[in-house]
């Protein structure tokens, strides 16, 4: 079983434990998917969360997609640092064959070299989260991995004091 979980930087994880007996590929309706992930968050009086989606559907492992959503919120309501943290998750075509996942906040953003480096594995910066708690570095790894077992790609924008955007490119 070790051999099919998630790798990241050469070694193996698992997310949940058996989840390749039920994760599989399906139609996965947009709106039920931004309900289920909001009702798995604790999202914060001072945290909003905008869900837009011009897709209806995607036909994916809707178990990893609701993973890489779960993950992204959850950071951007761990690292917002505003008053009112805004997240705003939108949903795009983009040609016939794929749709793009944009998870943009209104955080502290990141340095350039942050940036790129923070798809690796067990990277962490000294920042701590809202809750005084600083991060295992296996997140955005993990995000990306499964962004890839999707057959999609992932890329970050970011820039201090301007938060972050993590644009997703899936198969449609």
């Amino acid at each position: 079983e070790q051999s099919r979980s998630p790798r990241i930087g050469g070694r193996h994880f698992r997310i949940y434990p058996g989840w390749q007996k039920w994760s599989k590929k399906g139609l996965l309706e947009l709106e039920a998917a931004h309900e289920q992930v909001r009702a798995l968050l604790h999202i914060p009086d001072d945290v909003t969360l905008h869900f837009e989606s011009e897709v209806r559907s995607i036909y994916c492992d809707p178990v990893l997609l609701r993973q890489i959503l779960l993950n992204l919120i959850t950071n951007a309501i761990r690292y917002g640092d505003n008053a009112q943290t805004e997240i705003r998750v939108q949903v795009k075509s983009q040609q016939p064959q794929w749709i793009v996942v944009e998870i943009e906040d209104n955080g502290p953003g990141m340095q350039a070299e942050q940036v790129q480096q923070v798809f690796e594995p067990f990277r962490t910066y000294s920042q701590r989260d809202r809750f005084g708690r600083k991060g295992s570095g296996i997140g955005l790894a993990t995000v990306r991995s499964l962004v890839e077992k999707l057959g999609g790609s992932i890329k970050l924008e970011s820039a201090p004091g301007k938060g972050c955007r993590f644009s997703i490119q899936l198969p449609q």
